[in-house]
């Protein structure tokens, strides 16, 4: 049994610093690009009402005025220095999919404290009527429901999950270093009982 949690312990110690140094490395790169993974969810609707557009059969949902088919997006990127994820009500086609994309750098405006938000906006939202089919939760705004959708939006800094992450390599860095010299356990037990001095005081 002893074996065996060490086994686990060296096991999860490898895991995170692994996690540790490719957060580090998504780190460097948000200041040269951004990335985003997307998942379109289609969200049931009433049968479409076939339109011609510029010669081209659409498939809209007979709504007034007519829209594309609703649908959940749910997207997870990254900006400089931050990871995000965003929930938000769409207007796609009535299949799901997968979307990659990767663009230039650029930064989260109007950060919270320390680089964490937690906001919302807009008033679009889309809620399932008594039949289970998708509908607006305000009314559509005839310039254009796509100016006021729901948007929740969801970032934290990418410095905290390399401290999360170090955490625990650096507690059996920490552990190696003091069985094996006992100048270095000193230094470790002194720098021990500095940090929980500066946790009393915080």
């Amino acid at each position: 049994m002893k074996r065996f949690r060490r086994w686990l312990f060296n096991g999860l110690t490898a895991i995170s610093l692994m996690l540790c140094l490719g957060t580090i490395a998504l780190w460097f790169r948000t200041y040269f690009a951004a990335d985003s993974l997307t998942y379109e969810r289609a969200l049931p609707v009433r049968p479409p009402v076939p339109l011609i557009i510029d010669g081209m059969v659409s498939s809209y949902i007979d709504a007034d005025p007519p829209i594309n088919a609703p649908a959940d997006d749910y997207r997870m990127g990254t900006a400089r220095g931050e990871i995000y994820l965003s929930i938000a009500a769409d207007f796609v086609t009535q299949d799901d999919k997968w979307k990659r994309e990767t663009e230039a750098p650029y930064g989260i405006s109007g950060k919270g404290v320390l680089g964490f938000i937690a906001s919302s906006w807009g008033q679009l939202d889309w809620i399932l009527d008594a039949d289970g089919y998708a509908v607006p939760s305000t009314k559509l705004a005839s310039d254009g429901p796509w100016l006021d959708v729901r948007v929740r939006f969801y970032a934290v800094p990418l410095w905290l999950l390399v401290l999360v992450f170090a955490t625990l390599p650096f507690w059996r860095f920490e552990m190696s270093i003091a069985r094996s010299d006992p100048a270095c356990a000193a230094i470790s037990s002194m720098f021990r009982e500095w940090a929980n001095k500066v946790g009393h005081l915080i």
